[in-house]
Order: C-alpha cells, then structure tokens, then sequence
C-alpha cells in the first residue's frame, strides 16, 4: 500500500472543492428557477445538494455571497470576452459580447428572468457603457456632458434589452445575428439624435 504524497491529496481536495462548489451553483440555479432568491435558505440549498452547512460555509458567507460571486465570473468573463484590443468594431465586439453571453447561457437566463437579480441589468449596462460607448464619442462630440450620459444610458438600456429578449428566448439566433441588429439599431437611432 503506497501513501499519497501531500501534493496529491492537495489536489484531490481541490477537486473535491471544486466538484463541490459547482454542485452548490447548479442547485442553486435550480432553486432560483422556482422562487425568489430572498426565499431561498442555506439550510435547503445544502439539502438539495447532499451536504451540510458547514461544507457550504466553506465556499460561500450566504446566498448573496453565492449569487455576487456568481454574477462576478459571469460579468468578468464578458469583460474578458470585450477588452477594446480584442476588437476593432462595434459589431465585433457585440459578436463578442453575445458569445461570452452563450459561454453562460444558462446562468444568465435564470438570474435575468423573474425571480433573479434585478440589479444585474445595471451591472450589465455598467460594463457596457465602459466598452461601446467610447465608439460614439467622435458622432456625440456636439453634445453637452448631461446629453451624452442620458444618450448613453437610454442606447445601453435598448442594447441590454435586446440581449436580455435574446436570452430569456432561447438564444436561437446566431450571436453574428445578433450582433448585427444590434449595431443596426444604435447606428439608426445615433443617426437621428
């Protein structure tokens, strides 16, 4: 009988954690599904899972912390996915943008439908006028400070609505589609201001 090294029982905590964490998540996806997240307690996310408190302590403070961390990996993965050297466009940045939406398609559809985080679409809007809006700056330079911050809002709030409407349908469209109309529309409607 041959004793595991220190490095190999390291690495088969860290899996074991791993394994746990994502186990955490799913279920917890799953319970959003069905209600509120305020409704949604430790002591049944950790029976649905199979494991105790104590276990889930050990990788989350509380539900919000779960969910915080949760939407961090979803919006640090589409900031990622659309660092300005990454593209030379708008429309391939959306193209970008809607692929690392699909990357996670399924966490987006649950914590952007009716029970999930209402404040996602804000963190949403954030990262988008960080990355877009610089785009439009050479057409909006006529414009005062106050106009191009309502501009930019009311541009990013219609572009975040088309993702969302593309996210709780399915996401069936081709993101190159998507991407598409998207720029289509912020150009038509730059075009009129």
């Amino acid at each position: 009988m041959t004793k595991n090294c220190p490095e190999e029982i390291m690495n088969i905590n860290d899996a074991r954690a791993k394994y746990t964490e994502k186990v955490i998540r799913e279920q917890f996806l799953a319970l959003v599904k069905e209600k509120p997240i305020a409704k949604i307690k430790v002591t049944e996310l950790c029976k649905r899972c199979g494991i105790n408190r104590a276990t889930f302590y050990k990788h989350f403070i509380d539900i919000y912390d779960l969910l915080e961390k949760m939407e961090k990996d979803m919006l640090d993965s589409l900031a990622a996915y659309t660092e300005p050297d990454q593209f030379d466009n708008l429309e391939t940045m959306f193209r970008r943008l809607y692929e690392g939406t699909k990357k996670y398609g399924y966490e987006w559809l649950v914590l952007y439908g009716e029970n999930g985080d209402p404040t996602l679409s804000f963190k949403m809007r954030k990262l988008m006028e960080e990355r877009c809006y610089p785009h439009f700056e050479n057409v909006t330079a006529d414009l005062s400070e106050t106009e191009r911050k309502y501009l930019y809002q009311f541009l990013s709030g219609g572009s975040l609505s088309i993702i969302a409407s593309w996210i709780q349908t399915g996401m069936k469209e081709p993101v190159e589609d998507m991407a598409k109309v998207t720029v289509d529309t912020l150009n038509k409607t730059m075009n009129h201001h």
